[in-house]
């Protein structure tokens, strides 16, 4: 599935199964969402870190 595809079909989820659908929408409309291969980008790197240690939050600055 391309990344593109993913967010139009988040886009067209109902509130019930993506409750920040809305606020989804607003931040494309914006532009206010990152590249997705950019994200994965920055999930590897992280997932790389030998300091990563699970079951805690972490952001990804792209």
């Amino acid at each position: 599935m391309t990344a593109r595809l993913m967010q139009a079909m988040i886009r067209a989820s109902s509130v019930i199964d993506f409750p920040e659908v809305e606020r989804f929408i607003q931040r494309q409309h914006q532009g206010g969402l990152a590249d997705p291969s950019d994200v994965a980008a920055a999930i590897v790197h992280n997932l790389a870190r030998p300091s990563l240690t699970g079951g805690e939050r972490h952001g990804v600055s792209v």
